[in-house]
């Protein structure tokens, strides 16, 4: 595993497998669900390109494995990212199977069993149920995130934030259980993305999950990473 126990994940930056790797983020977050073969080979190009170890993580979030992403997992061993993403794992058995799926990988990418971490993110209420074994089911586990507005559309949620733009109830005690999770664990907290682009709302929001204990937080833009940076250093 290169990076993801080295040192701490800030900013985690949503690009298009089009971006170069580059920018202020500690980590850049590559979503491959629709992004197909041209996608992931968009992505293998930067990758075979990328700027050495000082350069951002980089970490692929793929598509359901029943989906396409058995396959743009069977062509990662080469590529060497430092993690992938899961948003379908609900408990830690499907952790294992996903670890299983990257030893392979890894085998055939002529890389050592366990070079490339998981990063769990809660986006599916059973999740939330598995969260507190997902870390013992595998050692690749590098960090555990939540995403809300996925969590609200399970939930049902018709308004998943108050006026005042705190999340609901229901959120609120996913984000609590994420948390909590990373903690017992003892994993980076990754905080949910916030797709309003209200630089002092984000700020605010960003300074509360470093409050709570969260190391960083999901950015969907450049402007959003350089405050999460900012934001979680004082941690």
């Amino acid at each position: 595993m290169r990076r993801f126990h080295a040192g701490p994940i800030r900013s985690v930056l949503v690009a298009s497998p089009g971006d170069p790797i580059s920018g202020g983020a500690d980590a850049l977050l590559f979503d491959l669900g629709q992004a197909g073969a041209a996608g992931l080979e968009a992505v293998a190009r930067r990758l075979r390109a990328r700027p050495g170890a000082d350069g951002p993580l980089v970490v692929l979030k793929l598509a359901p494995l029943d989906d396409g992403g058995a396959e743009q997992l069977a062509a990662l061993g080469p590529l060497r990212p430092d993690a992938v993403a899961t948003t379908a794992a609900e408990t830690g058995a499907d952790l294992q199977h996903l670890g299983a799926l990257l030893s392979v990988a890894e085998a055939a990418g002529g890389l050592d069993d366990g070079e490339i971490s998981i990063v769990a993110v809660a986006e599916t209420t059973a999740s939330l149920f598995g969260l507190i074994g997902f870390a013992v089911a595998t050692p690749r586990l590098a960090a555990i995130a939540w995403d809300g507005e996925a969590l609200g559309a399970d939930f049902g949620d018709e308004e998943p934030r108050d006026a005042d733009g705190r999340w609901s109830d229901p959120l609120q005690t996913a984000r609590t259980l994420a948390l909590a999770a990373a903690a017992d664990a003892g994993l980076p907290a990754l905080d949910s993305p916030f797709s309003t682009r209200d630089s002092g709302a984000f700020r605010g929001e960003a300074e509360r999950a470093r409050r709570d204990g969260f190391s960083g937080k999901i950015s969907l833009d450049v402007n959003q990473a350089a405050i999460a940076q900012e934001t979680f250093a004082a941690r």
